[in-house]
């Protein structure tokens, strides 16, 4: 597991994306988006990567721990943290996810 130290407490990210994750995360990433004749996307609602943004945490979170008591990784929760904390648990999550692209300076 990486722990992800944020205020007033810890976020666990799983270490591997499940097939059942990815398909989530998919979906709430291309609902209602539509692609060309090649094949590819050409019309992605903006209102969905806030969404799949969502679905990463919430699949990829395995306990957020606030105050030394562990919490109820649901939207509710992940809507009351703070821009800050939600932003490094997702930069965790999309290192995880998506490993090539990982900054090198970082």
């Amino acid at each position: 597991m990486n722990i992800i130290k944020i205020t007033n407490g810890e976020a666990w990210i799983k270490p591997f994306c499940t097939r059942k994750a990815r398909k989530l995360i998919n979906l709430a990433l291309f609902k209602n988006a539509t692609s060309g004749t090649d094949g590819k996307i050409v019309n992605l609602p903006i209102e969905n990567i806030p969404k799949a943004e969502d679905a990463k945490v919430l699949n990829m979170v395995d306990k957020i721990i606030l105050g030394g008591q562990n919490q109820i990784v649901d939207e509710d929760l992940i809507d009351s943290l703070s821009d800050g904390d939600f932003d490094l648990i997702l930069k965790a999550v999309n290192n995880i996810l998506e490993p090539a692209h990982q900054d090198p300076n970082e």
